[in-house]
């Protein structure tokens, strides 16, 4: 081998940078372990039980992490890493391995554009309807287009207004350098430089917030093409306190209350309007204010008085009584309720007859041990006056609450800010002062006394988490726009500790298959490689850890399916050895021309892998990306084992003088010297090709697709029942909970899922609804349907440990993923059409690359339109499905390319030949290659289905039928079809001349046993 000892220093740099970076993992354990003994005896010495205990260790293990979060590590001579450097150069699990939280949050941008559409010049106070309808008109365009908001709006409004200028509404500002005169393009990149600031912003504070949340590690990465950031708070172990700092804005108000004697008589009178209109008196909203409000008036007259209407029905505890003083809230409702009663308030009748402007907002959390909300009447801030709110806050912080349990939220105000909480609370003593948070109350204590000096408390019986989020958000500010969740995942850690221990079964037994097939087949050859094989396993895991990705489970089959590869590249050069060996040629010169002629089908083979990898690394959303990344990665190591260390070692041991063995008597001649004519068969092969493809195309349209919700939008919960049960009864007592407002009702699916009597529930229900309380709502219809199909009650712990697992995909994204997995497909395609077409100068190549693909993946997307609902496991087609499909297309390819490789080689030797012979002789040369490189990645992709857990069931069954007929595409789709295209060289006298060719393999001299 050429350059030995370069290869050689490059080999020992490797490994010494790969050690130190495996190395690290030392002393970020020390610490970890340190940190976690420090928070035991703190919490120990307490005498902190139950959840107080776990509330304070958790926020104590924060406290001492973030201690040593920059201090220097000690370890051997590594004394100048911090933790945190530490931790950036280390792989960390993902959520689906060791629990916690996966958001995405969609950047609101519609109050930007609110704000700059008040054109100064018209002295407008509230934007033009256009700017209005085009808004609302933006929500339904975002369902199918990827395009940025801004596109978007200008897109809705000149479809709202004809055609109309932008600068009609967006002129004239101070600020913004715009005139009438302004082209559309200004003002879209006017909005466009404005947006950008505002999402970045956002990105940035959110960041902070998240810092200072108390998790290990959380990634927090911003996508600004979708305008997205994606949150991962892996080990989070209260997902509704993540939803709920996240999705805050932060928009702080102190607001006046009307207490529940001075509402009743307006409640009642909203009561039954909502009764009339239950009972189908109608009136004309269109009309005049006052003229509807006579109309509904002289229609109450003609209503029985005595009975409650729709809206009193609802409130579970009736606080709209004289005799109510001393409650700041209306009513207690239902979280179940809480849609409709907001539906109802927001009619147009309601507003119309109201004689005081409610401003109605729901309390931030429920009324512990109730599941029930309360429901205030806050008084808007009057024209012309100050409002107060978080601009004059200065300062946040928590401490226990010295009046009663719980904790409480200090604020410090500026000066003006001072001045006006003195007014508020100075004309409101005795009654209550709301302190609202995005519209949710978060207390509304009762003023004792004018309250002067600067500062003031808020309680609400927070929890120590609670008042700690409360005071860090408010601190860190407003969020520039709002934030509204499109999609999440819950894994809890009993669920990733079983994913964590499949992976691991999986690898392992891949191991010992290959190390044992290897051993066997190719005798002490085998054995180098499979220290090519550990090798890359070595370097792979350490460039990963230098990487900082993120494993998840997607990722360890990526490092599974890495393994086979690497067994491919050691199988392509020791079939050649073994050519090269029985043509007679001594060891030594064997093994040197045996990598030779490698090369070239190595690399080919390995690119166009390798181009599938980073499609899926570019264009790949979550745990798919890591997929890409670990694959690419895979590659390169692969690359580098099999081809430069493996030589090294052949090379170390031959210059002893030793020698190796390719063979044992058993495998010796096993596929050599075959006569097989495949270019006659390829009719036969084209038949049943066809009739596969037409039996699933016909299946598809009788039984469509099992869509999983990242195509179709949705939510999945994983629960756990103590014993089995009926999959159809549990749809149906869920589907009595899962109920519109216009009483359809949501029938979810289950499907048994894994072991331990665990189950999958899928439901649509409310998965359209923008209410910031609709997660919240879901979820307690389903504890509710739980506990009514299990008899009993369940409290707020029974139901969190029966829910192992939760995830959410909004419309938008599961539209975003359809398109993203369709040109996803197109670009792998295209991309390795260009490749073959560079590499064989020819399009027929390309194109029977192409076809051969095409016909892999249709083979597997058919089997999974035939067959779910028949197999005993789930067969969704989601994002992981796409990962698969284009792995496959690589596999295929790779296939494909050693014959075309091979076909070159011969097509150059034998140039006078006709082409069907030269055909036939390249498949039967190659074709123990074929077989034995997709045997050993089919044992993968079957370990991987029988180990790998439930989560990866679908991923491993559809790798293990690509790569059969992976195999048989490139034999008797691929290299047939390049053939038929070029008529030039149309098959003559096939069957003889393919003999001949045959003939020509088989009794060349074959080397004796070395």
């Amino acid at each position: 081998m050429q350059g030995k000892g370069i290869v050689r220093f490059f080999t020992i740099l490797f490994l010494i940078v790969s050690l130190y970076q495996l190395l690290l993992l030392i002393p970020t354990n020390n610490v970890e372990r340190e940190v976690a003994q420090k928070a035991e005896q703190k919490v120990a010495a307490m005498g902190a039980t139950g959840g107080q205990r776990d509330s304070l260790y958790n926020y104590y293990h924060q406290v001492y992490l973030d201690s040593a979060f920059s201090k220097p590590t000690k370890f051997l001579f590594f004394n100048w890493l911090s933790y945190k450097d530490l931790k950036k150069q280390q792989m960390d699990l993902g959520l689906d391995l060791k629990g916690g939280m996966n958001i995405t949050l969609q950047v609101d941008l519609r109050d930007l554009i609110i704000r700059k559409a008040l054109n100064e010049k018209s002295n407008q106070k509230e934007p033009a309807k256009a700017v209005l309808d085009a808004l609302n008109k933006v929500r339904q365009l975002q369902r199918n287009s990827t395009a940025g908001y801004i596109s978007l709006f200008a897109q809705a409004y000149s479809e709202v207004t004809g055609g109309q200028k932008l600068a009609v509404d967006f002129c004239c500002k101070n600020d913004n350098g715009l005139n009438e005169n302004s082209s559309d393009q200004d003002v879209i990149n006017y909005l466009t430089t404005e947006a950008n600031k505002t999402i970045e912003t956002t990105y940035e504070k959110l960041k902070q917030r998240i810092d200072k949340f108390g998790v290990t590690s959380p990634n927090v990465t911003l996508d600004k093409r979708t305008e997205r950031i994606s949150v991962e708070l892996a080990g989070v172990r209260n997902p509704e306190r993540a939803r709920n700092m996240l999705q805050a804005s932060a928009k702080l108000e102190f607001l006046e209350v009307f207490t529940p004697q001075e509402a009743s008589a307006e409640m009642k009178k909203i009561d039954q309007t909502l009764r009339r209109i239950s009972l189908g008196v109608a009136v004309d909203t269109a009309g005049k204010p006052d003229s509807v409000k006579t109309a509904i008036m002289d229609s109450l007259a003609k209503v029985p008085s005595d009975n409650s209407g729709p809206l009193f029905a609802m409130f579970k505890t009736n606080f709209v009584s004289d005799s109510t003083m001393g409650f700041a809230s209306l009513a207690l409702v239902d979280v179940g309720d809480t849609l409709e009663v907001g539906r109802m308030l927001a009619r147009p009748e309601v507003r119309q007859i109201m004689s005081k402007p409610f401003r109605f907002a729901w309390g931030k959390q429920a009324v512990e041990g109730t599941g029930q909300y309360e429901l205030y009447a806050l008084k808007p801030v009057a024209e012309g006056e100050e409002p107060l709110d978080g601009r004059y806050v200065t300062d946040a912080d928590n401490q226990p609450n010295q009046q009663g349990g719980g904790y409480e939220v200090t604020l410090d105000f500026k000066d003006k800010g001072a001045d006006l909480w003195a007014a508020m609370t100075g004309r409101n003593v005795g009654r209550p002062v709301a302190v609202v948070l995005d519209n949710q109350v978060c207390s509304a204590p009762r003023v004792i006394n004018a309250i002067t000096g600067g500062n003031t408390s808020i309680t609400g019986n927070f929890s120590s988490e609670d008042a700690a989020d409360l005071a860090n958000i408010l601190r860190i500010g407003e969020l520039p726009a709002r934030t509204e969740i499109v999609e999440q995942a819950v894994v809890g850690a009993s669920l990733g500790q079983e994913t964590i221990n499949a992976g691991l079964m999986s690898m392992l037994v891949a191991l010992l298959v290959i190390v044992v097939f290897m051993a066997i087949y190719y005798n002490t050859a085998g054995v180098v490689a499979v220290i090519a094989l550990l090798a890359n396993l070595f370097f792979l895991l350490a460039t990963l850890s230098s990487l900082g990705v993120v494993l998840t489970l997607p990722g360890i089959a990526g490092i599974v399916l890495t393994m086979g590869m690497a067994v491919d590249a050691n199988v392509v050069i020791y079939e050649r050895v073994r050519e090269e060996l029985r043509e007679g040629k001594d060891m030594l010169s064997s093994i040197r021309d045996g990598f030779t002629h490698s090369y070239s089908a190595l690399i080919d083979a390995n690119l166009t892998t390798l181009l599938t990898a980073v499609v899926l690394a570019v264009m790949g959303l979550g745990p798919i990306k890591g997929f890409g990344i670990v694959l690419g990665v895979g590659i390169l190591t692969t690359m580098f084992t099999a081809i430069l260390i493996s030589h090294l070692i052949f090379d170390w041991w031959t210059d002893k003088g030793n020698s190796f063995k390719f063979w044992i008597p058993a495998t010796e001649k096993i596929l050599v010297g075959k006569n097989y004519d495949f270019v006659g068969m390829r009719k036969y092969a084209y038949f049943f090709s066809i009739a596969v493809l037409l039996i699933g195309a016909a299946s598809y349209f009788v039984r469509g697709f099992e869509l999983g919700i990242d195509f179709t939008g949705g939510r999945t919960y994983t629960v756990s029942f103590d014993n089995a049960v009926n999959t159809d009864e549990l749809a149906g007592t869920l589907a009595k909970n899962f109920v519109d407002g216009s009483g359809r009702e949501f029938r979810p699916i289950v499907k048994s899922f894994g072991s331990g009597n665990q189950y999958k529930i899928t439901t649509g229900y409310m998965i359209d609804s923008e209410s910031a309380q609709t997660d919240s709502i879901v979820r307690e219809k389903l504890r509710t349907g739980l506990g009514t199909f299990v008899g009993k009650n369940l409290g707020p712990a029974d139901f969190s440990s029966m829910v192992t697992s939760e995830n959410v995909v909004g419309p938008t994204v599961a539209d975003d993923i359809q398109k993203s997995a369709f040109y996803t497909a197109i670009i792998g395609l295209l991309g390795i059409f260009l490749y073959i077409f560079i590499r064989f100068r020819r399009w027929q190549y390309s194109l029977g690359a192409v076809a051969a693909t095409v016909h892999d993946m249709s083979i597997v997307i058919m089997l999974f339109t035939l067959l779910h609902g028949i197999v005993p496991f789930s067969l969704e087609i989601d994002q992981a499905f796409i990962a698969v499909i284009l792995t496959i297309i690589g596999y295929s390819v790779n296939d494909t390319v050693i014959v075309f490789d091979r076909l070159r080689e011969y097509r150059n030797l034998y140039h006078d030949r006709p082409m069907a012979e030269t055909v036939n002789l390249a498949i039967n040369s190659t074709l123990s290659r074929t077989i034995i490189t997709s045997a050993t990645v089919f044992f993968v992709a079957v370990v991987l289905f029988l180990f790998g857990g439930d989560g990866i069931k679908a991923f491993s069954f559809a790798m293990t039928i690509g790569v059969i007929f992976g195999a048989y595409s490139s034999i008797f789709v691929a290299t047939p079809i390049m053939m038929d295209l070029m008529k030039d060289e149309a098959p003559q006298a096939v069957g003889g001349l393919a003999n001949n060719a045959a003939n020509t393999v088989a009794n060349a001299p074959a080397a004796n046993n070395p």
